[in-house]
């Protein structure tokens, strides 16, 4: 955690050390203004960034936000930023001091944590579909299968002398009962 002061009407900045390292800024380079600030926020938050200071600057209030910042290599920090004003006697902005936390590797974690949830939920997804597909074959399979067996026992009554015209219409009405069953299954489906 970096602490940093403004200093008002003037606007001078004031960092710790820990604020160069946490914004990959050498001290002895970095000559500190509030637009070389707000030049390191992520250009996608800069200006909810500004908007945000800007309004606890006019209401003299505190804030507490979360932005991004561009590392000179590239790199994307997240950063966790508070501010406080200090007024004089009178009620006038005389600095705003804060701290910015370098919340980078929880925020990573965070989103690590978010895909393997997402995953794991797709694999519960995929086991269920599985289930569901087994218990589909399964289920159609029964008749499909009582289908054949009464098929080929009709062929064989067919073929026999002995057999009465009752018999083989009722392996014939099996067939039909069967087929029936299993496109009520497909269509309960």
């Amino acid at each position: 955690t970096g602490t940093w002061a403004m200093k008002f009407p003037s606007k001078e900045v004031l960092w710790s050390q820990e604020m160069y390292r946490i914004y990959g800024c050498d001290p002895a380079a970095t000559e500190l203004s509030q637009q070389i600030v707000f030049g390191l926020i992520h250009p996608e938050d800069r200006s909810s960034v500004q908007e945000a200071f800007d309004r606890a600057v006019r209401d003299k209030s505190d804030y507490a936000l979360e932005h991004r910042a561009i590392m000179a290599d590239g790199a994307v920090k997240h950063l966790h930023a508070l501010g406080r004003p200090v007024l004089n006697e009178s009620g006038e902005l005389i600095e705003y001091i804060g701290t910015v936390m370098d919340v980078t590797e929880p925020k990573r974690s965070e989103a690590a944590m978010q895909k393997l949830q997402i995953e794991v939920a797709h694999a519960a997804r995929m086991a269920v579909m599985g289930e569901l597909a087994a218990s589909i074959a399964h289920e159609i399979n029964q008749p499909l299968g009582a289908l054949v067996n009464n098929g080929n026992v009709a062929m064989r009554l067919a073929k026999a002398a002995e057999t009465t015209s009752d018999r083989l219409l009722e392996v014939l009405s099996d067939i039909v009962s069967d087929a029936d069953r299993a496109s009520a299954i497909i269509a309960r489906i």
